[in-house]
Protein backbone atom coordinates (compact mmCIF):
# COMPACT_ATOMS: atom_id res chain seq x y z
CA UNK A 1 0.00 0.00 0.00
CA UNK A 2 1.00 3.24 -0.69
CA UNK A 3 0.36 6.84 -0.16
CA UNK A 4 1.70 10.61 -1.36
CA UNK A 5 0.22 14.12 0.28
CA UNK A 6 2.10 17.67 1.12
CA UNK A 7 1.43 18.19 4.30
CA UNK A 8 0.54 21.89 4.46
CA UNK A 9 2.75 24.19 6.98
CA UNK A 10 -0.79 25.31 8.55
CA UNK A 11 -1.27 21.54 9.59
CA UNK A 12 -3.55 20.63 6.58
CA UNK A 13 -3.14 17.57 4.77
CA UNK A 14 -3.86 16.92 1.14
CA UNK A 15 -3.86 13.72 -0.50
CA UNK A 16 -2.51 13.04 -3.75
CA UNK A 17 -2.80 9.54 -4.31
CA UNK A 18 -3.42 6.34 -2.02
CA UNK A 19 -3.97 2.83 -2.73
CA UNK A 20 -4.61 0.05 -0.02
CA UNK A 21 -3.78 -2.68 -2.60
CA UNK A 22 -0.67 -2.07 -5.21
CA UNK A 23 -0.33 -4.70 -7.83
CA UNK A 24 2.86 -5.50 -8.87
CA UNK A 25 2.25 -4.77 -12.80
CA UNK A 26 1.15 -1.15 -12.16
CA UNK A 27 5.23 -0.33 -12.05
CA UNK A 28 6.04 2.51 -14.10
CA UNK A 29 6.00 6.13 -13.85
CA UNK A 30 2.97 8.18 -12.73
CA UNK A 31 2.14 11.42 -13.35
CA UNK A 32 -0.83 13.63 -11.42
CA UNK A 33 -3.22 14.93 -13.90
CA UNK A 34 -3.52 18.43 -12.78
CA UNK A 35 -0.40 21.43 -11.10
CA UNK A 36 -0.84 21.68 -7.51
CA UNK A 37 0.32 24.59 -5.23
CA UNK A 38 3.39 23.82 -2.73
CA UNK A 39 4.74 26.52 -0.49
CA UNK A 40 7.55 27.39 1.53
CA UNK A 41 7.15 25.03 4.87
CA UNK A 42 5.23 22.54 3.54
CA UNK A 43 6.53 19.10 3.11
CA UNK A 44 6.23 16.10 0.28
CA UNK A 45 4.63 13.03 2.16
CA UNK A 46 5.36 9.60 1.10
CA UNK A 47 4.40 6.53 2.80
CA UNK A 48 5.23 2.98 1.53
CA UNK A 49 4.18 -0.35 2.83
CA UNK A 50 4.46 -4.24 1.89
CA UNK A 51 2.52 -7.06 2.48
CA UNK A 52 4.76 -10.86 1.81
CA UNK A 53 2.92 -13.93 2.37
CA UNK A 54 0.74 -12.30 5.12
CA UNK A 55 3.25 -10.26 6.97
CA UNK A 56 3.08 -6.35 6.84
CA UNK A 57 6.46 -4.69 7.14
CA UNK A 58 8.07 -1.22 6.33
CA UNK A 59 9.94 -0.83 3.10
CA UNK A 60 13.64 0.58 3.76
CA UNK A 61 15.06 3.16 1.69
CA UNK A 62 18.31 2.01 -0.31
CA UNK A 63 17.47 -1.57 0.11
CA UNK A 64 17.13 -3.44 -2.37
CA UNK A 65 13.45 -4.56 -2.47
CA UNK A 66 12.33 -0.28 -2.71
CA UNK A 67 9.81 0.20 -5.46
CA UNK A 68 8.37 3.07 -3.93
CA UNK A 69 9.59 7.04 -3.94
CA UNK A 70 7.79 10.51 -4.71
CA UNK A 71 9.73 12.85 -6.61
CA UNK A 72 8.31 16.54 -6.82
CA UNK A 73 8.88 18.93 -9.86
CA UNK A 74 8.94 22.73 -9.13
CA UNK A 75 7.99 25.37 -11.51
CA UNK A 76 7.97 28.90 -10.00
CA UNK A 77 5.31 31.11 -11.22
CA UNK A 78 5.48 34.41 -11.19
Amino acid sequence: QGSLAILRKGGATDCLFNTTRWDFDWLGEYLLTEFVDFFPGDELYVECHRNTQGLSEDLRWGADEEMCGGLLSVIELE
